[in-house]
């Protein structure tokens, strides 16, 4: 299934995938983000681990992505995130100019050999930071990434190892990520989340799912990125039913077979 992004006011440019263990659905759709853009003349840089490239080249090849070809002819690259992640820290904090003579000066050279003058990138690093619990310098990153894309032609993925079934996946946990990003792409379960969510909550909830719907829909802040209704409602959900959240969502993990 194509990256699904909710239907933006504006253009998608700095989109977050919070996968959890859900590897696949991960690579799936970077390699649509990043395939999308080099069908159309578009440059790309995939800064990943090793085992997320592996996965990555793997789909663009079934997506009949030439990426061996596109490497040697400067239109697509890859950095490896662990190694690169502490060539621009300082103190543990990423510097602003390492960061633009590493990353920065990749993506200006995969940048000048696109047909169309942009480029797509595709980073882990934040993702790194954050699991780290190094959480500053993790926005520090986001802070960096969104000056990149003051610059015309650029788009970012990013990717955070974290469960929106799990108890990290709350406004207060989460601000920094939500905030910094336009669109939030879903996980991937194999099934309707939606449906799974918001049915099986407003049945706990003893209310119609409509009515539910409406709720969540009130309660998105307009500061935050733009999401699908079955996140947004576990957000809502975690705030707004605090005392009945965990048993909720743990439910909604037995429907999708998920626990």
């Amino acid at each position: 299934m194509r990256l699904k992004l909710v239907e933006p006011p504006q253009p998608p440019t700095h989109v977050v995938q919070f996968y959890g263990k859900h590897v696949l659905s991960l690579v799936r759709n970077v390699a649509y983000f990043l395939s999308d853009g080099l069908e159309y003349g578009s440059a790309a840089l995939a800064i990943t681990t090793n085992s997320h490239k592996t996965g990555i080249l793997s789909e663009l090849g079934q997506l009949g992505i030439p990426a061996a070809d596109l490497e040697r002819n400067g239109l697509l690259a890859f950095l490896n995130a662990d190694e690169t992640l502490p060539k621009i820290l300082i103190d543990n904090h990423p510097d602003s100019d390492r960061f633009d003579a590493l990353v920065g000066a990749t993506a200006r050279q995969v940048l000048s050999a696109s047909a169309d003058g942009s480029v797509r990138i595709y980073g882990e690093m934040a993702g790194l930071l954050w699991a780290q619990a190094n959480f500053s310098g993790a926005m520090r990153l986001e802070q960096l990434g969104n000056q990149l894309l003051k610059e015309p032609g650029y788009k970012i993925f990013c990717s955070y190892a974290v469960d929106i079934f799990g108890e990290q996946f709350r406004h207060d946990s989460l601000t920094g990520p939500l905030c910094a990003h336009t669109h939030v792409t879903p996980t991937e379960y194999g099934t309707d989340l939606d449906a799974a969510v918001f049915n099986t909550a407003a049945d706990a909830l003893n209310v119609e799912p409509s009515a539910l719907r409406n709720a969540v829909q009130r309660y998105r802040r307009p500061e935050v990125a733009d999401m699908s209704a079955a996140e947004a409602a576990i957000l809502w959900l975690r705030e707004q039913q605090p005392e009945r959240a965990e048993a909720i969502v743990e439910n909604i993990r037995r429907d999708l077979a998920l626990t």
